[in-house]
């Protein structure tokens, strides 16, 4: 429905404020909030999130995630006001509500509606009004349209009903639910293959996330739909440059600036949560949690295996008193699935140090995979002849194949099946214990970065393939 097409209402001639309201309230989500809810404190996030959603009523976003603080407001927005507001445009296109917990849901879907059996609504959308019989929290219709609401759990069954817009609003219950790995398994299970197709062509679907794991609904998504989404990342205090920048390579974005145009060290809301106790905030939940929280930046946490501080640095590979130098190759079980990466470290060892001089990865097709690691062995040669090729060799018949295969391909270059056994965690000490020592170094190089974030996170992190090919060329 055309807001344009809606019937004129008749107000008094003093009243032209209340007119103009009401105007304003089919506009835009956070003024009809503001109606609807006169104790309702709009900032200018809750514009730029309203904006976002009359976007989507509009047809000209379908895909939208909302990374917010909590307490922020951003709940009360999208599960709670903007269904009432959908239908008063869209009478006719169902909804569909889910989040992790049945008594949450629930208690959005009342509130909305509430909004929609209010004099207040009335005034704004007249003739949208809940069929009556219809008015379970959890599932409910509008009178004379075929508009529909559904609130669900995540992981809970959808048969039987479809719509055009979808909102999840947080699908984890708390930090530990997301820490498991199972659990995040089982959220992605059900968004692909439950909740994902019960929605027709054209429809919209929007995901409020608080960013508790890396590799959360949203985290996959993202990768998994590369440039599909449109993501309002909303920092409870503004970044600097490079934060930012750190943030975008935690989260796969590419935020050039801040969304609001707030200066570093701002608060996204100051009425509810001033900077003052937002610094309080960050000093009480402690770093990791703050990031995930309330920055919408999920860090994993530093191990007890590698510390950032010991990884000292040397402009060049050493050229005198090397003992051995090793290319180490683990190979990715899969090529195809993308969950491991093909690493290929190399490693130069002193009597008194370890130099990791380079550092190749990717997520190669075999014949992509044998292509680099055939061009890589043949420039490690040239550099030093003495450079010997290892080959993670997997258990099984298939394992010793592929690594007697990669041999033969870089013969007559040196190399060598490595029969993997035992703990990669244990398989890790060695070399641990000579980081802490001071005596394991990088070459400079742009691998760093990514090198040591995935070493320090290691037994937290999800990928941890660098750190397996360090211990095996150590």
């Amino acid at each position: 429905m055309d807001v344009n097409t809606l019937p004129n209402i008749q107000v008094a001639p003093d009243d032209v404020e209340l007119a103009a309201r009401i105007a304003a309230s089919r506009r835009t989500v956070v003024d009809f909030t503001s109606f609807t809810d006169p104790s309702y404190i709009a900032e200018p996030v809750h514009d730029l999130i309203s904006d976002t959603l009359v976007k989507i009523v509009h047809g000209e976003l379908t895909h939208v995630m909302i990374f917010a603080p909590p307490q922020h407001g951003k709940s009360k927005l999208v599960s709670v006001q903007f269904p009432p507001f959908w239908f008063g445009h869209r009478p006719h296109d169902p909804v569909l509500s889910a989040s992790y917990s049945d008594r949450l849901v629930r208690k959005h879907s009342a509130a909305s509606m509430a909004i929609i059996g209010s004099p207040e609504y009335k005034k704004v959308f007249p003739g949208i009004r809940i069929k009556s019989g219809t008015g379970a929290k959890d599932l409910w219709s509008l009178d004379k349209h075929r508009g529909e609401f559904l609130a669900t759990t995540v992981e809970g069954q959808i048969t039987g009903f479809g719509g055009l817009l979808g909102i999840i609003d947080d699908p984890f219950k708390n930090w530990k639910d997301a820490q498991s790995e199972a659990k995040r398994d089982l959220v992605w299970d059900w968004y692909r293959s439950t909740f994902h197709t019960r929605f027709w062509a054209g429809a919209a679907i929007m995901i409020i996330n608080t960013r508790w794991h890396e590799d959360d609904l949203c985290g996959r998504l993202l990768r998994d739909q590369p440039g599909v989404w449109t993501v309002l990342r909303l920092p409870a205090i503004a970044e600097t440059p490079e934060e930012r920048e750190l943030s975008n390579k935690v989260t796969g974005l590419n935020d050039t600036a801040d969304i609001l145009g707030r200066a570093p060290g701002e608060a996204l809301s100051p009425k509810r949560h001033p900077i003052e106790k937002l610094l309080k905030d960050k000093e009480i939940v402690g770093g990791q949690m703050w990031y995930a929280l309330f920055q919408g930046s999920p860090r994993q946490p530093e191990g007890e295996r590698f510390k950032r501080a010991w990884f000292k640095f040397v402009n060049n590979p050493p050229m005198e008193d090397v003992i051995r130098r090793v290319r180490y190759w683990d190979l990715a079980a899969n090529e195809e699935t993308g969950k491991a990466r093909t690493v290929g470290l190399r490693l130069a060892l002193t009597k008194t140090e370890a130099i990791v001089e380079d550092v190749v990865k990717g997520n190669w097709s075999p014949k992509k995979r044998n292509s680099i690691i055939d061009m890589v062995a043949r420039a490690d040669n040239e550099f030093d002849p003495a450079t010997r090729n290892y080959f993670e060799q997997e258990p099984g018949s298939s394992g010793k194949e592929v690594a007697m295969q990669l041999i033969a391909m870089i013969h007559p270059i040196a190399g060598e099946a490595d029969k993997v056994s035992g703990s990669k965690d244990v398989r890790l000490e060695p070399v641990a214990a000579k980081a802490e020592a001071g005596g394991l170094k990088l070459v400079k190089s742009k691998w760093n970065l990514d090198f040591i974030d995935e070493i320090t996170a290691i037994p937290n992190g999800i990928v941890r393939d660098q750190g397996d090919a360090l211990s095996g060329a150590y």
